[in-house]
């Protein structure tokens, strides 16, 4: 076994002197976020055809629309940090990991008291599943989030392997509950409370687990929480932009609707998240190499990687309409829907590259020009295909935008 582990290292050597890229590491790296990625899939995979099967549209609508919601209430924990503390580790400064994690809790009291408002606004409005709903995500907002930093800690060392297996047991037992949980109950308040409750004592543990094992030097880094506190001020436009669509479609259109909107869109969902895993594996060799020029080899690699992506998403249009029939067969108007949204998903991934490069730049300018720009483009954009073309135009508006932000990225990181 060594010899032939060591025939595939000797290999991948050989390799690195025409792709110009460490390939043993992006081997080893890849291999668990792929790995990871699959499974992360599976697991929602499985839960969409569970939600899809035993929940009415009209209950599937809400509890989309309560995480859509609590996405914009977790603002205050200040998402941003998380890169920056990935960024502190991996330059060594691994004792960012505490401060950050204690700062995101501070803050994250405010998304709790905005839930609260919001829950206030739904009682009085005489929509008490609603009103219940954000008083139960109120109680979770500071923890969540905040203790889900470990993953930081993992990705700027370097643990694919144990950042892959931590967040695949935790996706695996979230979403088993939640699906045990479906079969016994089909109230969504009690959906609702099971999803957060159980992400907040995975992720408590893993964290508790991950300082344990792998215990951060005390070496810290206060400009990150700094720089942390700027990236997510440059995230709040994005982050209501991301969500924005799910709330115009609830709002104009209905519960029903945001439920067949959801599911037309789970296949691009579940390729962002590779496309985070991509970013978690360049992130700490970028911010290593942050002070030398990366070659020009970088930018042609990502468009390579586009057009590996092109080839899947021409896959999956194929087989598509055999998959929703067999899964989804309440469904049917979904089909459509997904195959026209997953042409975006080629933009998406070559811009999230370009993008973890503008941002681990640190180009302040850059990133303001970046979320300027996308944003005016991505916000009216969907107020305008929805309002005169439902939901056919909500998909059309989410495609001209990514694609908008892919010619965006692609300038800017020239620039920078």
């Amino acid at each position: 076994m060594k010899k032939i582990i060591g025939l595939g290292i000797s290999f991948l050597r050989y390799l690195e002197r025409y792709t110009k890229t460490d390939m043993v590491y992006l081997a080893r790296g890849g291999f668990w976020l792929v790995l990871g990625q699959i499974a992360s899939s599976g697991a929602a995979f499985a839960l969409s055809i569970t939600f899809a099967n035993l929940l009415s549209p009209d209950s599937y609508g809400i509890y989309k629309y309560v995480l859509s919601i609590n996405a914009l209430l977790l603002i205050p924990t200040l998402t941003g940090i998380d890169t920056a503390v990935t960024q502190a580790v991996a330059r060594k400064f691994e004792g960012t990991v505490i401060p950050g994690m204690l700062t995101k809790m501070r803050w994250g009291v405010i998304g709790s008291f905005a839930s609260l408002a919001v829950s206030l606004y739904y009682y009085f409005g005489h929509n008490t599943t609603l009103s219940l709903a954000f008083f139960i995500t109120a109680i979770f907002i500071p923890f969540t989030e905040s203790l889900d930093i470990y993953n930081a800690l993992l990705q700027g060392k370097k643990l694919f392997k144990t950042f892959t297996l931590f967040n695949s047991l935790t996706q695996i037992i979230s979403v088993g509950s939640l699906i045990i949980t479906a079969l016994l109950t089909h109230n969504v308040l009690i959906l609702i409370f099971v999803f957060f409750f159980s992400n907040t004592l995975l992720n408590g543990i893993f964290m508790v687990i991950s300082i344990l094992h792998y215990p951060p030097n005390k070496e810290t880094d206060t400009d990150s929480l700094g720089y942390g506190k700027k990236l997510t001020g440059l995230y709040i436009v994005s982050l209501i932009a991301n969500e924005l669509d799910k709330l115009l479609v609830f709002h104009f259109l209905g519960a029903a609707s945001l439920a067949v909107y959801t599911i037309a869109t789970a296949p691009t969902e579940q390729l962002k998240g590779l496309l985070k895993n991509v970013q978690f594996l360049i992130l700490p060799k970028l911010a290593e190499n942050s002070h030398r020029d990366i070659r020009q080899s970088f930018f042609i690699k990502t468009w390579i990687f586009g057009g590996i992506i092109a080839v899947g998403v021409v896959l999956y249009i194929i087989v598509s309409p055999f998959l929703f029939h067999v899964f989804f067969p309440k469904y049917p108007q979904s089909i459509f829907y997904s195959q026209l949204i997953v042409i975006s998903i080629v933009a998406a991934s070559i811009s999230a590259i370009f993008y973890t490069y503008i941002e681990v730049k640190r180009s302040g300018k850059m990133l303001i020009h970046f979320h300027i720009w996308s944003n005016v483009i991505n916000i009216s954009s969907l107020f305008i295909g929805i309002y005169f073309y439902g939901l056919l135009g909500m998909i059309i508006a989410r495609i001209i935008s990514r694609y908008f932000v892919l010619l965006l990225t692609a300038y800017l990181a020239k620039k920078v």
